[in-house]
């Protein structure tokens, strides 16, 4: 907010930073320069710890982390081709649009993790969500009809409304929450769950062990994809 720079970015190349502090340019471009120097040194080495989770990863993990170290790669060439731009000027024309791209790969890269791949044991997360939004919208209904219920009892007993209503209608909300939502969660579970074995396992679990043993030998190719198959539900 201080650096002394112009708005050279945005198109006006002549408009200096109003609240730049110029006696200190050589401070904030030093600053600059090192600061940007430990930003790739950062991209640098989380992009290796991926590569290194992803060489000791097999199965489904290894399908997962794969997307990740694509778009991880992504933003560190982005980085490397801003950091050319600045010798190489041609290359400012695509410098913009690739550091665009790079970024809106990794959740892209997210979403086909957890969409194909079932990062994140996604199921677990939207079963627990449409469980809770039923749950508000059923209990507000109920609030809704319960208070309108109890103060036209009130008024047609006494001739007057009542705070009592609130508090009758936050008793029967207190007394069928659990019944309601096990309801919910039982018949959500039918459409939407984690195929979990007696042992906790998830599917991923089961998926991991699959390719282990396919990958010694112990499966066939026929025998590893109608297992897969069954695990997955499809």
């Amino acid at each position: 907010m201080v650096a002394p720079a112009t708005y050279a970015s945005a198109g006006y190349p002549s408009i200096r930073n109003p609240f730049g502090l110029e006696a200190y340019a050589d401070v904030f471009g030093a600053a600059d320069a090192v600061l940007e120097l430990l930003l790739l040194a950062v991209v640098v080495f989380s992009g290796a710890a991926l590569l290194a989770r992803l060489r000791t990863a097999d199965g489904v993990r290894r399908e997962q982390l794969k997307w990740f170290a694509y778009a991880a790669a992504l933003i560190l060439i982005s980085f490397l081709v801003s950091d050319l731009a600045k010798v190489i000027p041609a290359l400012s024309t695509v410098n913009d649009p690739f550091a665009v791209f790079a970024v809106t790969a990794l959740p892209v890269a997210v979403g086909i993790a957890i969409l194909r791949h079932r990062l994140y044991d996604i199921d677990l997360i939207i079963n627990k969500t449409i469980v809770y939004i039923l749950l508000t919208a059923v209990l507000g209904g109920v609030y809704t009809g319960a208070v309108a219920f109890f103060q036209r009892l009130f008024v047609a007993t006494t001739g007057q409304s009542s705070d009592i209503a609130i508090v009758a209608t936050l008793f029967v909300l207190a007394t069928v929450f659990t019944p309601i939502k096990n309801t919910l969660q039982e018949n959500v579970d039918r459409r939407v769950r984690p195929k979990r074995d007696h042992g906790g396992r998830s599917a991923i679990d089961d998926l991991v062990s699959l390719a282990e043993l396919h990958a010694r030998g112990v499966l066939t190719d026929e025998e590893f994809a109608a297992k897969k198959k069954r695990v997955l539900g499809i």
